[in-house]
């Protein structure tokens, strides 16, 4: 088996510092919405510039899906649970990356599949 791509590799550290907040968590793409998912999150690395030698910059994505409540009301509770434990895990530093303690976070809003979606965008400095 080949050994993963440093893509790869940074974005499943990505992923796995997320993992404990929901049952699933996917990678760049939105899943259909087929299964009776309560919850999940998509995350999405972008903008990996070329910044040093050493380092790129680049910015990493999680867009957070709760499934609404009857009518289309946002089930308020468990986003904010989950926007909370994203925050939670900044700031990191480990051999792939370092990011900052101060997201930008989009104000939640509905996908129009029965879900509303937040997003919280942190930077990066990616180690080579």
């Amino acid at each position: 088996m080949a050994e993963k791509t440093h893509y790869e590799q940074l974005l499943s550290m990505l992923c796995e510092k997320v993992g404990g907040l929901t049952e699933k968590v996917f990678t760049n793409t939105r899943p259909l919405a087929y299964e009776q998912m309560p919850d999940f999150i998509v995350v999405r690395l972008v903008n990996e510039d070329p910044y040093a030698a050493t380092h790129d910059m680049g910015y990493v994505q999680y867009h957070i899906y709760v499934r609404d409540r009857q009518g289309g009301i946002e089930n308020v509770p468990r986003m904010g649970e989950l926007v909370e434990g994203v925050k939670s895990i900044y700031p990191f530093s480990n051999a792939l990356a370092t990011s900052n303690a101060k997201p930008v976070q989009l104000q939640s809003k509905s996908d129009g599949l029965g879900f509303h979606v937040t997003v919280i965008q942190y930077r990066l400095v990616i180690k080579l």
